[in-house]
C-alpha cells in the first residue's frame, strides 16, 4: 500500500502534475495515524515535502506499530543513511535479512552501511 501511494505520487510528478501530487501529500500530511500503514503514508507524504525529521520520526513509529514490516524498516534505513546515522542504518539492515533473509535491498544497503562505517 505504501509503495503504490509513493509510486502515485512520484508518477503524478513524472507526469508534470504537480498539483495533484502535492494534494496527495497533503492529504497524507493531514492523517492523524493509527496504524504503522497510516504513519508510513504520512511519513511518504513528508519526504516529498522536504521534512525530514517528521519523516524520520514517522518511519520509526511505523516500524514501532509493526517490527516484521519490510517496507517501513526499508523507509527508515534509507532516511538513516541519508542522514548518515550508519551504525543504526546497520541494525536496520541487519533486522530486514533476520526477517527476510533473501531481501536484495536488506544487503546492499548493509553493505553501504559498513563501508560507510569504515570511512567514520
Amino acid at each position: 500500500m505504501a509503495n503504490e501511494f509513493a509510486g502515485k505520487i512520484f508518477e503524478l510528478i513524472k507526469q508534470g502534475k504537480r498539483k495533484e501530487a502535492e494534494r496527495l501529500v497533503k492529504q497524507a500530511i493531514a492523517i492523524e495515524p493509527e496504524t504503522a500503514g497510516d504513519y508510513l503514508k504520512r511519513g511518504i507524504g513528508y519526504s516529498y515535502s522536504g521534512g525530514m525529521e517528521a519523516t524520520l520520526a514517522d518511519y520509526q513509529k511505523a516500524v514501532e506499530f509493526d517490527p516484521d514490516n519490510i517496507d517501513a524498516r526499508l523507509r527508515l534505513g534509507g532516511m538513516l543513511l541519508m542522514l548518515k546515522q550508519h551504525r543504526k542504518v546497520l541494525e536496520e539492515y541487519e533486522e530486514i535479512i533476520r526477517l527476510e533473509p533473501d531481501n536484495p535491498q536488506g544487503h546492499r544497503f548493509k553493505v553501504t552501511a559498513l563501508v560507510e562505517l569504515e570511512g567514520d
